[in-house]
């Protein structure tokens, strides 16, 4: 049995997708910065809405969005290191 926490993916059209909030839960991300990297061009916007307009991420869109936060974290945290190790 499922948890109820845990997202579950749609199919509309024949096409499996995530409810926005879902699909950045899985990612690690937070709303402003998906809507911050999109505006800045560093991950594409969401090709297709649902039936009330809101934003659904297709699997390879989510996967896309999981490796750009994934990179971008990775090198924060080793640039924060990096910072670190400098001022002993």
């Amino acid at each position: 049995m499922q948890s109820h926490n845990e997202p579950q993916p749609l199919n509309i059209g024949g096409i499996t997708v995530y409810r926005i909030g879902d699909a950045l839960r899985l990612a690690g991300v937070s709303r402003a910065t998906y809507f911050r990297w999109v505006k800045e061009g560093k991950v594409p916007d969401s090709r297709f809405r649902d039936r009330n307009k809101r934003r659904v991420l297709t699997v390879e869109e989510l996967r896309q969005l999981q490796g750009v936060a994934n990179v971008l974290i990775e090198g924060s945290q080793y640039n924060h290191r990096s910072a670190s190790e400098r001022q002993r």
